[in-house]
C-alpha cells in the first residue's frame, strides 16, 4: 500500500529553500551586505576611478566634481561588481568622485576625496644675492609638511611649512651667493624641482 507522508512546516519550508536554491543557481560574485565603494587616483589631466561592490549589471553613474566643475559618466557593474573608467579633468585642488548605482533597487552611492593634479613648484627665474623671494607648491597632499631645500655646490638653505586643504603651501627664501640654485620641494611622497638664478 502507498502511504503519503505529510511535511512538518520546518521541513516543508526547507525544502522549499532547496529548490529555490538548485533553481536559482550559483551565486554572484556581488557580496550581498558589502557596500559599494569607490576609489580614485588623478595624474596627467585624468582622473581614473573604480567602483566595487556594485550589483553586477547595474548602471553605475559617476561624477567627478571640484569646485563648479563637474564631469559625469556611467557604465555597467560587471560579474564582479566592479566598473573602472577615467574621465579627462584638469585640476590641482581637492576633486570629489561621487558614484551611485542607478539602475538598481536599492540604490547605492559611494564617495571619496582626492588631491588633483600633477605636483608643480614655482619659483621666480632670477633674482638679486640676498634678495627675499617666495617659492610655492601646489598639487602636494593636503594638511602635509613640505620642504623646500635649496643647493648649490655644498650650501643648503632649508624652508619647512604645511600645505592647506587645497595641497598648496608657498613659503619665503632668501639665497646668500650667486649661482643657478636647485629648488627641490617634497612631502607627502611628492618630489618636485625648479631653478633660480642668483645674480
Amino acid at each position: 500500500m502507498h502511504k503519503t507522508r505529510l511535511l512538518g512546516a520546518g521541513a516543508a519550508a526547507a525544502a522549499l529553500v532547496s529548490a529555490v536554491a538548485a533553481f536559482a543557481g550559483p551565486a554572484t560574485a556581488y557580496p550581498p551586505g558589502q557596500a559599494m565603494a569607490v576609489s580614485a587616483s588623478a595624474s596627467g589631466g585624468y582622473v581614473s576611478f573604480t567602483v566595487a561592490q556594485a550589483k553586477p549589471g547595474c548602471t553605475v553613474s559617476v561624477e567627478v566634481s571640484s569646485g563648479p566643475r563637474t564631469v559625469s559618466t556611467s557604465g555597467v557593474a560587471d560579474g564582479s561588481g566592479s566598473f573602472s573608467s577615467s574621465v579627462l579633468f584638469r585640476g590641482r585642488g581637492l576633486i570629489d568622485v561621487d558614484a551611485a548605482s542607478v539602475s538598481c533597487d536599492p540604490a547605492e552611492t559611494a564617495s571619496t576625496t582626492i588631491q588633483g593634479g600633477d605636483p608643480r613648484v614655482n619659483a621666480p627665474g632670477t633674482v638679486d644675492v640676498g634678495e627675499r623671494f617666495r617659492i610655492t607648491a601646489a598639487g602636494f597632499p593636503p594638511n602635509t609638511e613640505v620642504t623646500f631645500v635649496a643647493t648649490l655646490g655644498g650650501t643648503t638653505v632649508r624652508r619647512v611649512d604645511t600645505t592647506q586643504d587645497n595641497g598648496f603651501v608657498r613659503v619665503n627664501m632668501s639665497l646668500p651667493t650667486a649661482g643657478v640654485w636647485v629648488i627641490t620641494a617634497v612631502g607627502g611622497g611628492v618630489f618636485e624641482t625648479t631653478t633660480v638664478t642668483v645674480e
